[in-house]
This record gives structure tokens, C-alpha cells and sequence, in this order.
């Protein structure tokens, strides 16, 4: 029998291939976890700066809600806040004005509006009703896109408990149509309501307005027309209107000093009234349209009145001007027509031919007899009346008028 080989104790050594390849593992296995460490070394330093970032924010927090109420200033500004609700001990002693509009508000723990001067309320705090809506948070009003049109209506907003009455629309008081005839108005009419539209108070007895009438908010027209005004305030020169004043059948005699601060984007009439005479300011009034002072009881107009510029028309007619001042034609220019007709004109001043007319010009139905030398200078683009006056001569500068159609003259 062959005898059986024994096997060997000694462990066979590995190949270098094995121990290479372990090696290259082992190195990765390391290379894994320096590269752990790295990233775990990121992450804290990143946790610890986003730490140092909040409490950054925390800090600038509090600074800015330490800032909100200034102690002495009267103000609460919470522009651009992340404030979710309001505290309760607001100091209502020291603030007048707050202002709360497109916050991130969602609940107020007191009613802070009331008392204030000035409150702005986003429209999210609106309740909604017919016609309108209500603040929840203060006594206002806002109604929209809708017109008064009934002074019971009217009277019975400004007798509610509403401290400020927003119209998005216009108040239209027609007494020939109301029943209830309109002599006065309310004392709190100027103090609470704000119109967007027009506000038309015509054919009544109203014979006045409030003292504080200039202060009324109204966008685009103001009739007063067909009543029994005398006179107006003095804080009526304080008006902005976008469009036009109608002031025309009334009894005014005079207007007040501050008149001429006016601002008018088209029309101002006031014919038909019993004007004598006009505020020395008047010159300085500005108006984008038509000036009607027809019909009136006018027997002088100011020095200023020569400094008028309008884009529309001026109409004087039908009023007992016998001359016109010496600055009359200094500054004036006439975007349209110049009507001077049915006067009992005798002279025309020097600065007369300096006048810029856009349109006609209608000096007929006067009791001219001389037209000065200047008058030739006058570039009329439309018709020159001259018409039923006792015209005894012309001037030598008549050759050099400039008449964009007719000449009416009696021959």
C-alpha cells in the first residue's frame, strides 16, 4: 500500500493579487470614511451658521418691534411686518396714525382703529354687505360702485355711527326730483365723507355751504347749480376738480379771495349769478376748459384778469363792462373763443392786440367807436365780429390783421 501524504500544517500564502486587491479596499474603506467625516464636519459648521443666521433674525426682531411704537411720535407702522396679531395695551393716548395695510395681520386682539385720525385697513378686514362694506375693526363705510341719489339716503348715512363714509361713486341730489328740498347741509358733511365720482346738489334752496366745504375729497365734477347761493366759504378756493364747477343760477354777489387757488381740469361757469366784481386772485386761477362769466352784473375785472390762460373758451357776455384793464392783453391767451359781446364797451386798451385767440373773437352789440392801434397786430384764426357798434373809424394797423374767415362789420 502506498502510504498516505499527510497534509501540511503550514497555510499556504496568499497571492500577491489577493493582497493587493485587499489593500486597495482597505484604502477605500478609509478613504469612505475621511470622506464621512468631512461631510459631517459640513453639516455642523453649516447647522452652526444657519444658528448664528436665526438668532441674527431673532435680534433684528427684536429691534424692529421695539421700533414699532415710537414713545412721543404718535405712530404705529407696521410696514412690511411679520406680526400676526396686535397686543393689547396699545398706548390710544400717545398714537394718532397707524397703518396696517397689506400686513401679514390675521387677528386684532382690540379695536385700535376708533379715535385715530388716520387708520388704513386692508380689504380683507371688509365685511361684506349691500352695497358696500364695513370695516370690522372701525366705524367706516366704503360703498361700491354706487350712487346716492335721495338726500334721506344721505342724511341717513351721515346720522349712523360711521366716522368716515368712502363713495366709490357719485352723490347726486336732484331737487327736482326729491321730494325733500335741500336749504343746508349737514355739519359733518365735510369731516366724514370722501365722493370718487361727482357730487351734484342742484335745482333746490340751498342758500349755504359749511365753512369747511373746500376740504370735501371729490373726483371728477362739482354741480351746484339752479340755487340759492349767496356766497361761498373761504376754504372754497382749496377744491381740486378733475373736471368741471358748475356754480351757474345762484345769487352769488362775490366770490371769496382764495378763489383764485382753484384748480379745474375743464370748465368753470358761473354765469347767471349777480356778480359785480371779481377777486384780485382770479387771474391765477387754472382751468383746462371753458370760463363762463355771461350774464352777470360785472362792471370792472381785475389787473390780474390779464394774466388768464385757458385752454377752452372765456365768455363775458351780457355783463355792464364799459372798459377793460390796461393789462388785459399783457399774458392772456385763449385757447378758443373770446366773447366780449352785448357789453356797453366804449374803448379797448393799447395791450389789446397782444391777445392770442385760438378761435372767433366777438366784440359785436358794444358802443365802440375807436379801436386802438394795436389792434392790427391780432391773429384771429376763426371770425371777427364787429357788428352793431358806432364804429367812426379803423386803425392804420388794419391792414396787417390776420382773419382766418369772416369779417362781420357794418359797412
Amino acid at each position: 500500500m502506498k502510504p498516505s501524504k499527510r497534509k501540511s500544517s503550514r497555510r499556504r500564502k496568499p497571492s500577491k493579487r489577493r493582497t493587493s486587491k485587499r489593500r486597495t479596499s482597505k484604502r477605500r474603506t478609509s478613504k469612505r470614511r475621511t470622506s464621512k467625516r468631512k461631510s459631517s464636519k459640513r453639516k455642523s459648521s453649516k447647522r452652526k451658521s444657519s444658528k448664528r443666521k436665526s438668532s441674527r433674525r431673532k435680534t433684528s426682531k427684536r429691534r424692529t418691534s421695539k421700533r414699532r411704537i415710537i414713545k412721543g411720535g404718535g405712530l404705529l407702522d407696521l410696514n412690511n411686518d411679520s406680526i400676526q396679531t396686535t397686543v393689547n395695551n396699545l398706548d390710544r393716548h400717545s398714537l394718532r396714525n397707524i397703518n396696517l395695510v397689506s400686513r401679514n395681520l390675521q387677528h386684532i386682539t382690540t379695536k385700535i382703529c376708533p379715535g385715530y385720525e388716520d387708520v388704513e385697513c386692508p380689504g380683507k378686514w371688509m365685511r361684506r354687505q349691500e352695497g358696500g362694506s364695513q370695516c370690522l375693526y372701525c366705524p367706516s363705510l366704503y360703498i361700491h360702485n354706487g350712487n346716492i341719489d335721495t338726500y334721506g339716503k344721505l342724511i341717513e348715512l351721515l346720522n349712523s355711527n360711521y366716522q368716515f363714509i368712502h363713495i366709490n361713486g357719485s352723490v347726486i341730489l336732484d331737487g327736482s326730483k326729491d321730494s325733500v328740498v335741500i336749504t343746508e347741509l349737514p355739519d359733518n358733511f365735510v369731516k366724514i365723507l370722501k365722493i370718487t365720482g361727482k357730487l351734484l346738489i342742484i335745482n333746490s334752496n340751498l342758500t349755504s355751504l359749511p365753512e369747511s366745504f373746500g376740504n370735501l375729497e371729490i373726483g371728477s365734477c362739482l354741480f351746484l347749480n339752479n340755487n340759492q347761493l349767496t356766497s361761498l366759504p373761504e376754504s372754497f378756493g382749496n377744491i381740486t376738480i378733475d373736471k368741471a364747477i358748475d356754480l351757474s343760477n345762484n345769487q352769488l354777489t362775490s366770490l371769496p379771495e382764495s378763489f383764485g387757488n382753484i384748480n379745474i381740469g375743464k370748465t368753470l361757469n358761473l354765469s347767471n349769478n349777480q356778480l359785480t366784481s371779481l377777486p384780485e386772485s382770479f387771474g391765477e386761477i387754472f382751468i383746462g376748459g371753458h370760463l363762463n362769466l355771461s350774464d352777470n352784473q360785472l362792471m370792472s375785472l381785475p389787473d390780474s384778469f390779464g394774466d388768464l390762460q385757458i385752454d377752452g373758451s372765456l365768455i363775458l357776455t351780457h355783463n355792464q363792462l364799459t372798459s377793460l384793464p390796461d393789462t388785459f392783453g399783457d399774458n392772456m391767451v385763449i385757447g378758443g373763443r373770446l366773447l366780449l359781446n352785448s357789453n356797453p364797451l366804449t374803448s379797448l386798451p393799447d395791450s389789446f392786440g397782444n391777445i392770442t385767440i385760438g378761435s372767433d373773437l366777438f366784440l359785436d352789440h358794444n358802443q365802440l367807436t375807436i379801436l386802438p392801434e394795436s389792434f392790427g397786430n391780432l391773429i384771429i384764426n376763426g371770425d371777427l365780429y364787429l357788428n352793431s357798434n358806432p364804429l367812426v373809424r379803423l386803425p392804420n394797423s388794419w391792414v396787417d390783421i390776420t382773419i382766418g374767415k369772416n369779417l362781420y362789420i357794418d359797412s
